[in-house]
């Protein structure tokens, strides 16, 4: 039975997962040596964010790929912002970006700008990394973004809550977006 979970729209809830085919039991004999069937845990699958990691530095880039389990996030790492900015515009693109803010070329607030252009969910689906939080164009920047950045060297167990934080609100607002 499905309880319900107040504030959290169906299709961002946690799903229970059971090994339980749809048809066992139909039409089937279980074997006197087969172990009786156990009954769903309860435990909760939670649903694991994609994030696109952008760094023109690829040190960096391997170094969250080594910190993050697959579990907890399925990475893409890319040193290109001209390459992000195609995965963005995908038609599966990444629940989150995670970008340096500081790099040669386009930077990190040229892509959130070019994201924001190609749709305005995107605006909760960055998360800035920064060594430079005190330069006057890239704290400006964050003031009127809110602020969403890690300092360099990133705490990588801060970096994990930045992006479930983020890939929750993805999913909530592409939802309303796509309903209205």
């Amino acid at each position: 039975m499905d309880e319900p979970l107040s504030g959290v729209p169906p299709s961002s809830r946690p799903f229970r997962t059971s090994s339980k085919s749809p048809i066992d039991g139909i039409g089937s004999a279980q074997s006197a040596s087969a172990p009786p069937p156990q009954p769903e845990s309860g435990t909760i699958r939670l649903i694991v964010p994609t994030a696109l990691f952008l760094d023109d530095d690829l040190a960096v880039l391997t170094g969250y790929r080594r910190a993050l389990s697959s579990d907890e996030v399925i990475g893409e790492y890319l040193t290109s912002a001209d390459q992000a900015v195609r995965r963005i515009a995908a038609a599966e693109p990444p629940d989150v970006v995670v970008t340096d803010l500081m790099m040669p070329g386009m930077n990190g607030m040229e892509l959130y700008r070019r994201a924001l252009d190609l749709d305005p969910t995107w605006r909760h689906r960055f998360v800035f990394i920064t060594g430079a939080g005190t330069i006057g164009q890239v704290a400006e920047f964050l003031r009127r973004v809110g602020g969403r950045a890690l300092e360099k060297p990133v705490d990588i167990r801060r970096l994990r809550d930045a992006i479930r934080y983020a890939a929750t609100g993805a999913r909530i607002f592409r939802k309303h977006s796509a309903e209205g």
